[in-house]
């Protein structure tokens, strides 16, 4: 994964305001996001898969990725 394929994602404007908020340079974001995506989503999902809604951690991460993936990338193939 690379910072510019995380700023196509996220979109310039919208890394632009979060970097701004945490006081940060937007390419600087891009790349430690770029860096920490994959392994987050590595732990989320042990073997490629994610668990039933009962694993969620207890902010519902797992629960809100679920749902954010069916929302915006059905049928969608990266």
């Amino acid at each position: 994964m690379t910072a510019e394929q995380i700023t196509l994602a996220i979109g310039e404007d919208e890394l632009a305001r979060t970097a701004e908020a945490l006081g940060r340079e937007p390419a600087d974001l891009a790349a430690d996001i770029a860096l920490t995506l994959p392994r987050l989503i590595d732990t989320a999902s042990p073997d490629g898969r994610i668990g039933p809604a009962s694993t969620q951690d207890s902010a519902g991460g797992v629960h809100f990725a679920r749902q954010r993936q069916t929302r915006c990338c059905a049928g969608r193939v990266s």
